[in-house]
This record gives C-alpha cells, sequence and structure tokens, in this order.
C-alpha cells in the first residue's frame, strides 16, 4: 500500500506515449518509461500552462503586500480573504513559505518579513520618541514612512501635523 499521503512526494518520472503496429490494421499505442526526471510535479504542469497551485499565488500576493514592512495583520487575512485564499492557505503560506514574524504592537498584532526586522524595531522606537514629545503614544494605526528620513525628521514631520 503507498503510504504517499503521510511522506514525501514521489519523483515525477519521464514517459513517452508510443505507436504500436500489431499486424493486419492494428494500430494502439503504449506507454514507454524513461526513469525518473529531475522536475517536480507541479514544475512539469505549470511548464505547460497549467496554473500555478493556489499556494504559489498567495505567496506571491502576500509576499507582495508585505514588501513594504510590518502591517497589521487583520488587515493582511482582509485582503487575502478578499482575493479568496482560505485561512488555512494564508496561515500555511505565512508561516512556512514566508517565515513571517508576529508581534504585538499597542495591542494590534502586525506581520512582517524576517528582512523588515529593522522596521519593526523603527516602528516602536518611534511610537516611544513620538510619545516622550507628544504625552502620548501614537494610534496603533500609526504606520512608519520609510522614504529615507531619519527618524527625528520624521518625528518632527509628524509632529508638524505632516
Amino acid at each position: 500500500m503507498d503510504r504517499g499521503y503521510i511522506s514525501r512526494y514521489p519523483k515525477s518520472l519521464k514517459y513517452q506515449i508510443a505507436d504500436v503496429d500489431l499486424g493486419e490494421g492494428f494500430l494502439t499505442s503504449r506507454i514507454e518509461w524513461h526513469g525518473e526526471s529531475q522536475r517536480t510535479a507541479e514544475e512539469l504542469t505549470t511548464a505547460f500552462g497549467a496554473a500555478q497551485s493556489k499556494a504559489t499565488d498567495a505567496e506571491q500576493l502576500i509576499a507582495g503586500w508585505l514588501d513594504d514592512g510590518p502591517i497589521l495583520s487583520d488587515t493582511l487575512l482582509d485582503r487575502a480573504r478578499e482575493v479568496g485564499i482560505s485561512f488555512a492557505t494564508y496561515r500555511r503560506v505565512k508561516e512556512d513559505a514566508l517565515k513571517c514574524k508576529a508581534g504585538q504592537h499597542k495591542g494590534r498584532w502586525y506581520a512582517w518579513l524576517p528582512e523588515h526586522d529593522h522596521l519593526w524595531e523603527l516602528m516602536r522606537e518611534q511610537a516611544v520618541i513620538v510619545g516622550d514629545f507628544q504625552g502620548r503614544v501614537p494610534d496603533s494605526d500609526a504606520h512608519l514612512d520609510v522614504s529615507g528620513a531619519s527618524l527625528t525628521d520624521q518625528v518632527l514631520f509628524r509632529l508638524a501635523g505632516g
């Protein structure tokens, strides 16, 4: 009994459909096997125009949404639902494929890619600095402007009402 559902996917096999003449006007075909392929089944099917898997599509979309840095987890999940990504696929892609990180700030959860750790820390620092200047911490929906300005310039810009 094949236990493929609890193990790794088996290697793809190469084959060719060959014509066979059985004589007396009988023509048929047979499969000739040519060993294992170096490509996965998904690579082979997408190479011939088949749609990408749902997980691959979800990974590309979620990675694009996370490109600019930390984002509210609720916002990310809402976007996923709007385009038809199931919660199971969303969670699997976010945790397993993209290795997203999550953290709580001002009572709200954020998600970000590992390469954006510095933006997460900068956002948290900014909240403390702005809070010191204004005597309060900014709303949790405040997002970090990473346009290249120094943190001090960004804080002064926000204090000026920008």
